[in-house]
C-alpha cells in the first residue's frame, strides 16, 4: 500500500484532478493576462544576431556548437538552453511567415506551466491543503520574472526552474526512506540538466551539493557529485571538442571557469569589493519579489518569521548562505546584475524554488496556520498591483530602446508594410552582411537600412536570383 507522500510525488494526475484543473485554467488566465500587458515586448540587442542565425540553412548541432554567434564567443556550456532558443526563434519565423509577427517565447510559457504544476506538487508533498498550493503557485506565475520577461531572449531561466522543483521532488520522495537507484538515477539527470539549461544552474547543482551532505542522503549526493563532475568535464573538454568538431576553432574558455571568475576579482578588487556589499540585496530581491512584491522592512521582518517557524534552523543558515554566495559568484562574473531591472526581472526566476518551499515549510507548521489562505491572497494582491510598477520600470528604464525596436519591427514586418519601406529583397540580401548586430549599440533602434532583423526578414520574401 502506498503512501499519501508516494502517490503525490508519482503526479497522480487524477487523483489530484481539482488541483490540476484549477491550475490549468489559471494558467490560461495568467498567460493571456501576461501578452496583454506585454504589448510587442521588447527585442534584446543580442537577439539581433541569434534569431538570424537559429533560422539559417545551417545543420542544427553546426548552429548549437556555434558559439561566436550563441554566446558572443563566451562559450558558457549550455547547449540545452541553446536548443530552446532555436525552438522559439522557430515559432517567431512561422508566425511571421503567417503574417501575425511577434517576438514572445513559447517556451517561457510552457515551462512555466510545468513549473507551476512541480511546485503544486511540492506544496502538496509538504502538507499544504489544495487551495494553498494554488496559491502559491499563482504567487509564483503572477512574479514579475513569469510576467513580463517573456520576450525571446535566452529563455532556460524557466527550465532551470523547473530542474530544480522536479530534483526538490524527488528529494522529497526520498526522505522517508533510502532512495532507489531508480529515484537516485533519475535525480542524477535532473541534476544534470541544470548547468545545461544555463551557466546559473552551476550554483543550483552546487547547493544541492551542500543540502545533500547535511541530510545525508548518501545515494542523491553521489549522484549530484557525478552530475557536477560530468558538468565540469563538459564545460572544460567535451564541449569545446564539439565545437572545434562542427565548427573549427578555439573557445574562449574564461566565462564559463571559476578560475576565470577568481582572477578577474582578484585583478579588480574594488569591483569584488562593490559586488559583497551589493549582494545581501540582491539575494532579499529574490526573495521579496516572488512573495507579494514586499517592502525590504516587511521581507526583512517575513525572513525572521519564517526563520523562527522552521524546525531546521541550521539549514535556513545554509540556505541563506548559499544564496549569498550565489548572488556573489553572479555579480562577479555579470556587474550589471544589480541595475535595478535584472534585480527583479530573469535572474531571479530560478530562485522561486528555493524560496517558496522554505516558506511552505515554515508556515505549514506555524500555529497560526489557519490564516495561511488569507495572507496568500493578500501576498498575491500584492503581487498583481506591483506588476504595473514593474512594467512602467521595464518600460521606461534601460529596456526602453528594446522595446521601441519591438514595437517598431513588428509592425514593418507585416505582409502589408515589408514591401513599402522603399528596400527591395536583393537589396536586403546584399545590406544583411554589413549589418550589424552588437551588444551594447550606440544607435537602437539602429537604422532601417542597417536592421539586422528586418532586412532578414525581407530577404526571405524572394529566392536568390540565379546567376
Amino acid at each position: 500500500m502506498k503512501s499519501r507522500l508516494e502517490r503525490l510525488l508519482e503526479l497522480d494526475l487524477p487523483r489530484e484532478w481539482h488541483l490540476t484543473a484549477a491550475l490549468l485554467a489559471a494558467w490560461t488566465c495568467v498567460t493571456a493576462f501576461s501578452m496583454l500587458i506585454c504589448g510587442t515586448g521588447f527585442i534584446h540587442p543580442e537577439s539581433c544576431a541569434f534569431l538570424p542565425h537559429y533560422l539559417s540553412d545551417r545543420p542544427l548541432l553546426e548552429k548549437l556548437y556555434d558559439a561566436r554567434v550563441t554566446e558572443l564567443g563566451l562559450y558558457a556550456a549550455r547547449e540545452l538552453a541553446l536548443l530552446f532558443d532555436w525552438i522559439d526563434c522557430q515559432f517567431i519565423g512561422w508566425s511571421v511567415a503567417q503574417g501575425r509577427p511577434h517576438f514572445f517565447s513559447i517556451c517561457h510559457h510552457g515551462w512555466m506551466l510545468l513549473a507551476g504544476l512541480l511546485l503544486a506538487r511540492v506544496c502538496r508533498a509538504l502538507g499544504s491543503r489544495r487551495v494553498e498550493a494554488l496559491g502559491w503557485t499563482l504567487l509564483l506565475w503572477t512574479g514579475p520574472s513569469a510576467m513580463l520577461h517573456t520576450s525571446y531572449f535566452r529563455n532556460a531561466k524557466p527550465a532551470l526552474l523547473c530542474c530544480a522543483l522536479a530534483c526538490l521532488l524527488v528529494w522529497l520522495g526520498s526522505r522517508e526512506k533510502a532512495a532507489s537507484w531508480l529515484r537516485t538515477l533519475l535525480f542524477g539527470l535532473l541534476a544534470l540538466l541544470m548547468p545545461f539549461c544555463d551557466k546559473q544552474g552551476l550554483v543550483f547543482l552546487a547547493g544541492a551539493v551542500l543540502f545533500l551532505g547535511l541530510f545525508r542522503q548518501w545515494r542523491l549526493l553521489g549522484a549530484a557529485l557525478a552530475a557536477f563532475g560530468i558538468a565540469y568535464m563538459y564545460q572544460g573538454w567535451i564541449g569545446p571538442a564539439l565545437v572545434r568538431h562542427f565548427n573549427g576553432y578555439e573557445l574562449d574558455l574564461s566565462y564559463a571557469s571559476l578560475g576565470g571568475t577568481l582572477r578577474s576579482a582578484l585583478a579588480n578588487p574594488a569591483q569584488s569589493i562593490q559586488s559583497l556589499l551589493v549582494t545581501p540585496l540582491m539575494a532579499l530581491d529574490s526573495y521579496r519579489f516572488v512573495l507579494g512584491a514586499m517592502p525590504v522592512g516587511i521581507a526583512l521582518a517575513s525572513v525572521v518569521i519564517v526563520v523562527s517557524a522552521q524546525r531546521n534552523r541550521r539549514a535556513s543558515a545554509l540556505l541563506w548562505l548559499w544564496a549569498l554566495g550565489s548572488w556573489f559568484l553572479m555579480q562577479l562574473v555579470s556587474p550589471w546584475l544589480f541595475s535595478t531591472e535584472h534585480r527583479r526581472f530573469y535572474y531571479p526566476l530560478a530562485f522561486g524554488a528555493v524560496w517558496l518551499p522554505w516558506v511552505v515549510t515554515a508556515v505549514n507548521q506555524a500555529a497560526w496556520r489557519r490564516w495561511l489562505p488569507v495572507l496568500i491572497a493578500i501576498a498575491l494582491v500584492s503581487n498583481v498591483f506591483a506588476l504595473q510598477d514593474h512594467r512602467s520600470l521595464m518600460r521606461n528604464g534601460y529596456f526602453e530602446r528594446w522595446f521601441r525596436h519591438a514595437e517598431r519591427w513588428t509592425m514593418l514586418v507585416r505582409p502589408e508594410n515589408i514591401r513599402a519601406q522603399g528596400i527591395t529583397p536583393v537589396e536586403a540580401r546584399e545590406l544583411l552582411p554589413k549589418s550589424q548586430a552588437p551588444v551594447l549599440p550606440e544607435v537602437y533602434p539602429p537604422p532601417i537600412r542597417e536592421d539586422r532583423l528586418f532586412l532578414f526578414f525581407l530577404s526571405r520574401l524572394e529566392a536568390a536570383p540565379k546567376p
